[in-house]
């Protein structure tokens, strides 16, 4: 049986085609490029890194690209998205790639 190639899984475990679709999937949500839904899997502890890094970066771009953002917002912005990236890559084994 083979999945659909937006039921991207999770626990990647040296599945780095994997990986690269999860980042490719999620870097078109980012911009704005796709409405696509994924389909995940993954523990509950893998979703939730998973969703703190997304927030975190989707919040850095918001900061980053708004005209009223102080450079301090962007600042703890980006702490934010770091902090997150760390406890996905602790979670996962593979670095937050975005």
């Amino acid at each position: 049986m083979t999945r659909p190639k937006n039921d991207t899984k999770i626990g990647f475990n040296s599945q780095v085609d994997q990986s690269n679709l999860l980042f490719s999937n999620i870097a078109a949500l980012l911009s704005g490029h796709t409405t696509a839904e994924l389909k995940l899997h993954g523990t509950p502890e893998q979703i939730e890194a998973l969703n703190e890094a997304y927030g975190a970066t989707q919040g850095f771009q918001d900061a980053l690209y708004s005209p009223s953002a102080s450079l301090e917002s962007i600042v703890e912005a980006l702490r934010s998205k770091h902090a997150a990236a760390a406890k996905f890559e602790k979670t996962l084994g593979v670095p937050w790639a975005l």
